[in-house]
């Protein structure tokens, strides 16, 4: 590395190459496994790739994202697994590749005991997965052995359908509940089919009803159960003959050697686990799948004027008669699933609420006064203002100023962002990443808040930030050192 520019010296090749594969985890991460590092891209942003490398290495104990990576069964997606990558071992000590290397040995064990043994994933997860939070777990007492297990239990809400299900010739049953979900009618456990899919799974509802049996992915259509699915389910019935193929749970679910069985039940009913239903856990626990591979699946249903408070509320004074809630179902979901999302994650949903354009509004003003994140919906706003004619949701952002004053520090640098912007014209134009950027007017543009980077030696840098990076705004003096390595921070 050769000294340059007054700094001590420029990153050699290899390590700004490194430095790529450390952003290409983050990204992945977030593609792959719906996991987005926020903590890990600021240390990034902060450090560059190979110093964070060298710290997660050298600490003591695991990082939550280092578990999270784990439980998915994406060990390949952590820092360790680049560090040892041959192109990059250079940059590291024997020590620090010994200890790279003792890790992924360790969790990888732990992944491969996970996976012989049957067991799908964390329940938090798999709630995710569902749309689904988790219940107290359902007591179930083994018919043979007398034993009481704890069944894991998740709950959805469901919205009832005005619509019946017409007859089918197959994938057709009587007297069940039917409710509306991503703008189609069906009944709960098709839902969960629907959502195992959209997760990388394969799944079946297995329709017994009148002495015959099928395996359903929709209503109407029939289903071919193969792979480690028909394996678990063709061994627990011969362990317990005696069933006669009665009481296989209501889906049945696979991916590569994890399976799932699910049984849906109307919550707060007097429906339970059956007999049959009791003997088929006890069969698959006898063969040795975990209990965690079996869950109870409860929803409660409502109709769409049920619907939650946040969603119903008038909207606040606006212009003309805008209604108060969507009549858009998509738009309804995705705002309940932003409600129960961690804070950390929360932000994945932005662009997804923003691509309805104006028409988002009214909810999502009424979802805050019902109790929603004013910092996520001046988000969303100043997204859809970006894509679009900005006054709809300037007017929406001063409102929300009015009505949130404990956010008064985020939301008016939204509002000087979209002003700015459109007032330069240079929406779709971002400052160039070498040079000088401010060499065509001679002024920096204005504060828009404190700097979110941290200085070299971790303390908190106290300039004004006036950059909007990401989702942190920079002062000028750490945006310029970036621009200057072209780097992208």
């Amino acid at each position: 590395m050769t000294g340059m520019g007054g700094r001590d010296s420029e990153p050699d090749d290899l390590e700004r190459r490194f430095d790529a594969a450390m952003m290409e985890i983050y990204e992945r991460a977030g593609h792959e496994v719906a996991y987005w590092a926020t903590r890990y891209l600021q240390m990034l942003r902060a450090r560059g790739g190979l110093e964070t490398a060298r710290r997660l290495l050298h600490a003591r104990a695991t990082s939550d994202g280092y578990a999270r990576l784990r439980d998915a069964g994406r060990l390949d997606l952590t820092v360790e697994a680049y560090a040892l990558r041959p192109e990059f071992q250079a940059l590291f000590t024997t020590d620090e590749l010994s200890s790279a290397r003792d890790r992924l040995e360790y969790f990888g064990r732990l992944v491969e005991a996970a996976g012989k043994t049957g067991a799908p994933t964390d329940p938090w997860k798999l709630a995710a997965i569902l749309r689904a939070r988790p219940r107290p777990d359902t007591a179930a007492a083994l018919p043979g052995s007398r034993a009481v297990v704890a069944v894991p239990t998740l709950l959805r809400h469901e919205w009832r359908s005005a619509v019946s299900i017409p007859r089918e010739a197959s994938c057709w049953a009587p007297n069940k509940i039917a409710v509306s979900f991503d703008g189609m009618t069906t009944w709960p456990e098709l839902v969960l089919v629907r959502l195992l899919e959209h997760a990388g799974w394969q799944a079946r509802w297995t329709k017994n009803w009148a002495g015959s049996r099928e395996f359903c992915v929709g209503v109407g259509e029939p289903g071919i159960l193969a792979g480690r699915g028909l394996e678990a389910l063709d061994t627990i019935h011969a362990h317990a003959p005696l069933l006669r193929g009665a009481g296989t749970w209501d889906v049945i679910a696979w991916r590569g050697s994890d399976v799932l069985f699910l049984e849906s039940k109307q919550a707060a009913s007097s429906d339970r686990l059956r007999e049959t239903q009791l003997r088929f856990l006890e069969a698959g626990l006898d063969l040795g799948f975990e209990l965690a591979s079996f869950v109870v699946v409860e929803y409660k249903t409502g109709d769409r004027d049920d619907a939650p408070a946040r969603l119903r509320r008038s909207a606040p004074p606006g212009r003309g008669s805008e209604p108060a809630r969507s009549t858009d179902p998509e738009l309804d979901r995705l705002l309940e699933d932003a409600s129960k999302a961690s804070a950390e994650h929360r932000i994945e949903y932005r662009d997804r609420v923003a691509a309805f354009g104006p028409a988002a509004i009214p909810a999502l003003e009424a979802w805050v006064e019902g109790g929603g994140s004013p910092g996520f919906a001046c988000a969303v706003l100043e997204a859809i203002a970006q894509a679009a004619d900005p006054s709809a949701p300037v007017r929406a952002l001063r409102r929300l100023r009015a009505r949130q004053p404990g956010w008064v520090s985020i939301i008016d640098p939204a509002v000087a962002r979209v002003a700015a912007e459109h007032r330069t014209g240079s929406r779709a134009s971002p400052e160039p990443r070498t040079g000088d950027p401010y060499k065509a007017t001679g002024t920096p543009p204005p504060a828009l808040g404190p700097c979110g980077i941290p200085n070299r030696d971790g303390s908190v840098c106290q300039n004004p930030g006036r950059h909007v990076v990401g989702s942190v705004l920079s002062c000028t003096t750490h945006y310029k050192a970036a621009t200057a390595r072209g780097e992208q921070l």
